[in-house]
């Protein structure tokens, strides 16, 4: 992590001590806290501790919503590491001075410490100059007047000694256990939600949209999901009516992560359905349809625990499905060796 310089801690204090003297003249300044911790930073503290920790540094609770200044600290993922970032603003949003920390790793700890001094240094520049409160000089005691020694009181007998309790009658303390190795580890898994919108080629009758729903359980470098996808219908066609060709699908989501970047296998299974309309022995069918193949996933963090996912996948079709005409049996579409689809959706934590 990026060390907190002597220099700039000097400068972060004198730029903000000349902006905010009219707050300091008033008595304890106060300012309005907002904290955004990203996607991919769940490991770092809460908005509520980092409020208590800041309080404690400075001697009292500076939070005030109707306050003129307003602090703004966001924790981000950042390479293989995180990064910091701390905002003095005034009112209408103008910047009155920042602080950025980062670390090379994925411990919050140290990060947040820092985090935690930048911010009272914002809100209250002489804090940490201010001596602390002189303590109270004791009252002089006065000397009581020369009285005759009271008498010593009769002595009473001392009781026996007791015995000391046995072994397996004297309390015991047990101390406190370590959390197990298990739950430390199933701490790191998270269970996330996504829903969004996919355009896809070759599952249809030319160009289709649409819905995709999944729920993923995610790890430090692998995760799994199932997910549940349904196309908007094609027509294709017929004389004097048309053939409707809709696909509802769901398949199973193994990835490898790295960092924003995810490579998957899509292996999913459903049901073609073809629907006639306006022809003579109009009728709904459906066949199996099975597909297998591949994704890449990114990933990018837009608000708090809200995040934007982008997906592509190339399929290849373990079974084809072949619309035909009922009397002359002529065909009307074959579903492709290949397809294609691009997917937008939005993803946030469960657990």
């Amino acid at each position: 992590m990026r060390p907190l310089a002597t220099g700039a801690t000097l400068l972060l204090i004198s730029s903000a001590a000349l902006l905010s003297g009219a707050a300091f003249a008033e008595g304890k300044p106060t300012v309005r806290f907002t904290y955004l911790r990203g996607a991919q930073a769940g490991q770092c503290p809460e908005e509520g501790a980092v409020r208590d920790a800041v309080a404690a540094r400075l001697g009292y609770e500076p939070w005030d919503e109707t306050a003129k200044r307003t602090v703004r600290a966001t924790i981000e993922p950042r390479g293989g590491g995180l990064r910091a970032r701390m905002e003095l603003l005034g009112e209408g949003g103008a910047k009155l001075g920042g602080r950025e920390l980062s670390s090379a790793r994925q411990d919050c700890r140290e990060l947040v410490e820092a985090l935690e001094l930048a911010i009272c240094i914002a809100i209250d520049p002489l804090s940490i100059t201010r001596p602390a409160a002189p303590a109270p000089k004791p009252e002089p005691v006065q000397s009581p007047a020369f009285e005759a020694p009271p008498q010593p009181p009769p002595a009473t007998p001392e009781p026996p000694p007791q015995d000391p309790l046995p072994a397996e009658q004297a309390p015991v303390v047990e101390s406190p256990r370590p959390m197990p190795e298990e739950r430390q580890e199933l701490q790191k898994f998270q269970i996330l939600a996504s829903a969004g919108a996919i355009a896809a080629i070759g599952t249809e009758p030319g160009a289709t949209g649409g819905a995709t729903v999944q729920v993923a359980v995610r790890g430090t470098v692998f995760s799994g999901a199932i997910e549940a996808r349904a196309d908007f219908p094609r027509a294709i066609p017929v004389g004097p009516g048309f053939v409707d060709v809709s696909l509802a699908m769901g398949s199973v989501v193994p990835c490898a992560r790295f960092q924003s970047l995810s490579t998957c296998l899509v292996l999913g299974a459903g049901l073609m359905r073809a629907s006639g309309h306006d022809l003579d022995a109009a009728a709904v069918v459906s066949a199996p349809f099975a597909a297998g193949g591949t994704r890449l996933q990114l990933e990018w963090p837009i608000y708090s625990r809200l995040s934007l996912l982008v997906r592509g996948d190339l399929l290849v079709a373990l079974s084809r499905v072949r619309v035909q005409e009922s009397f002359s049996h002529d065909l009307l579409w074959s579903s492709p060796a290949l397809s294609a689809g691009l997917s937008i959706a939005a993803q946030a934590p469960l657990y």
